[in-house]
This record gives structure tokens, C-alpha cells and sequence, in this order.
């Protein structure tokens, strides 16, 4: 029974930025030296959330039994959750509060590491003032060519410098409460699933950004951890004529299927080469794939980069793309481009 089951969209959601201590040090310095522009910043990975959404102590309360347990492990690290430093805070037992720690399940054929960089591929700056939402798309290959599709979502927070209490409750203030001057921090939020569900995935986030926009930062954690809990539970959509369609407040979210078990995933608008292309010139990229050819896509959205090279790799079909194969490359990552090898990748402009 277990291996009719369609599997779960969800395979990991991350949240990217950079811890608030080190954004507090760059911003306090900017104001001493009078600098309106904010130096770059590293961004790393600040939360994971992984399905199943249970810890081990109510997984070992149920009646689960030991083969399913063991479909489910997986590589695990530790990370140390950033909590608010709050001076002088003590137990009921009079033991100072220590930072909570938690164990984090993490599929093992994902990597971490480089992601950062690609949820914000042009790099990482503070801003002075809000800027709009922007989402785009990633594609990761494995060494034995699988791939795994993700759609990272970036927003912008007021940067959160004091801490109050009221009543008993914790409370952040932002720079705008001081008129010292705005500091708006960037974060990004990745959705990652082995399914290239680009639109369906995109609408999903968009909805998560309209529930973010009033929370604090205390609060965050908790709502992206419950959006990806709900998207943990929707199976992939079976072959067939039947999509799926759910309600995700204030979206209707659609996950089409593919025609038949052979059939990829169309989640996108397969025209977009040709409003961005002449025929002629689509023609001859067809060529360039067909016949090997190192290619280099150039544009200033980076999130149609991988829709465009997405719409070539369905052009192929049933034909697949064996080499190297990277829509987006960051700032750090340019260098690619001297491969030797044939390769499809992307720039930003």
C-alpha cells in the first residue's frame, strides 16, 4: 500500500538571511560613519523545515511501525535557533535561559552549503528603504543527473532593534519607531520539491508573503513552519487528466498533472522564448542543444533565466540534456562559464 501512495511536493523549506546580531553591527556602524550605502552581506541559512512535521518523542507515541520509520530517516545536523538576547532573564529556578537547540532532518541529496547563494544569487544588501517582493527559480542537478527544482521567494522586514515587554509579552521595536533612519533586511524563502511545479510553487509563496508582512520576527518561524506543514501534505498529482487544486488563502492554487507517466511536469509558459526570441533565433538555440554547444543565457530577471531554459529542455523532449545544467549562476559562481564542457547556464544582466 505504501508504494501506491503519490509522493509529498514538499521535499525541504529554508529560510535564508542573516542573523540579526550581525545585521544590528552593520547597521550601528553605518550610523556612526554616516553612510547612506550598506556594505554586502554573507547570507546563510537561518531555518529548516523538513516533512514529517513531528518530533521524535510524539513519532514513538503512535502506532507506527518500524519499516515506515525507516523509509523516513534521514541525515541529520544540529542548529542552534537564534533566539532575542534578553539581559538579566532567569528561570522560575533561578538558572539563566540557554538558547534552545534542535535536531533538523535533512534529505542527504541536498546540499546547504551553496544555496545561500543562489536565494540571493546577486547578493545580499540592506536597503533604506521597502522594496517590492521578488521570486525566482533554481534548478539543482546531481552527480547521477536528477533533478531537484526550487522557487525562493525575497522580502524585505524592518530591521527590529529594541526589545520591550508589556504585560509579560515580548516585543520588538523596529528602526522606524527611532528616527535615526530606515533599515529594511532581506530575507528569502525556499521552497524545494522534485517536481518543476514554477507557477504552482510561486502562488504558494505568494500567498505565505501576504501572511508575513504584519508578523515580527519572533513570529516568523512559526508561520513558515506551518505553511510547509500544510504543503507536506499534498500529494504529487497522479498521470491523467485530472490537476490537482487546493484553496490557500487568498490564492486557488493549481498542480497540474502530466498526461501520462512518461510525460514531464508543465508548470510554465512554454511560449515565453518566443516573446523574448525571433523564431529564427529559437531555431538556432535548438541547434546549439541539439548539436552540444556551450550556451549562455543573458537577462535581467533572474527568474527568467530558468523559465526559459526550462521551456528548452521541454522543447527536447523526449530528448534530455546530459550535460551541466545551471539556469541561475550568482556573482561567486561567474567563473562556470570557462568550463571546457558543454553546458547550458544563465547571467544576470
Amino acid at each position: 500500500m505504501e508504494d501506491v501512495l503519490p509522493s509529498g511536493l514538499l521535499e525541504i523549506c529554508v529560510l535564508v538571511g542573516v542573523p540579526r546580531e550581525r545585521v544590528k553591527e552593520v547597521y550601528q556602524a553605518a550610523q556612526k560613519k554616516e553612510v547612506k550605502n550598506f556594505p554586502p552581506l554573507d547570507p546563510e541559512v537561518l531555518s529548516v523545515f523538513v516533512p514529517p512535521f513531528i518530533s521524535k518523542e510524539e513519532f514513538q507515541a503512535t502506532n507506527i511501525s518500524s519499516n515506515v520509520f525507516n523509509k523516513t530517516k534521514r541525515r541529520s545536523f544540529r542548529k542552534k535557533k537564534e533566539r532575542p538576547k534578553i539581559e538579566n532573564t532567569k528561570t522560575l529556578n533561578g538558572d539563566q535561559k540557554v538558547p534552545d537547540t534542535e535536531d533538523i532532518s535533512v534529505p542527504k541529496d541536498i546540499d546547504l552549503n551553496g544555496l545561500p547563494q543562489l536565494c540571493f544569487p546577486g547578493g545580499l544588501y540592506l536597503a533604506s528603504e521597502s522594496r517590492e517582493d521578488h521570486i525566482h527559480f533554481l534548478v539543482f542537478t546531481d552527480v547521477f543527473g536528477n533533478r531537484t527544482y526550487g522557487v525562493v521567494a525575497q522580502y524585505y522586514q524592518p530591521l527590529q532593534t529594541g526589545y520591550t515587554s508589556s504585560n509579560g509579552l515580548a516585543h520588538w521595536e523596529s528602526v522606524q519607531a527611532s528616527k535615526t533612519g530606515d533599515c529594511f533586511v532581506p530575507f528569502a524563502i525556499c521552497l524545494i520539491s522534485r517536481y518543476p511545479y514554477f507557477n504552482a510553487l510561486k502562488d504558494c509563496l505568494s500567498c505565505l508573503l501576504v501572511q508575513l508582512r504584519p508578523c515580527k520576527d519572533l513570529d516568523v518561524d512559526e508561520r513558515i513552519k506551518e505553511f510547509a506543514a500544510k504543503l507536506s501534505l499534498i500529494p504529487s498529482p497522479p498521470p491523467g487528466p485530472l490537476h490537482l487544486i487546493f484553496n490557500l488563502r487568498p490564492l486557488q492554487v493549481v498542480f497540474p498533472s502530466r498526461e501520462d507517466p512518461d510525460s514531464p511536469v508543465i508548470d510554465l509558459d512554454l511560449h515565453l522564448p518566443f516573446l523574448c526570441f525571433k523564431p529564427q533565433t529559437v531555431l538556432q538555440i535548438i541547434t546549439c542543444i541539439l548539436t552540444e554547444q556551450r550556451i549562455v543565457f543573458f537577462s535581467s530577471d533572474w527568474a527568467l533565466l530558468t523559465l526559459v531554459a526550462e521551456c528548452f529542455m521541454l522543447y527536447l523532449h523526449p530528448i534530455q540534456w546530459q550535460h551541466t545544467f545551471v539556469p541561475i549562476l550568482s556573482c561567486q559562481m561567474l567563473d562556470f562559464v570557462m568550463a571546457p564542457t558543454s553546458f547550458l547556464m544563465g547571467c544576470h544582466l
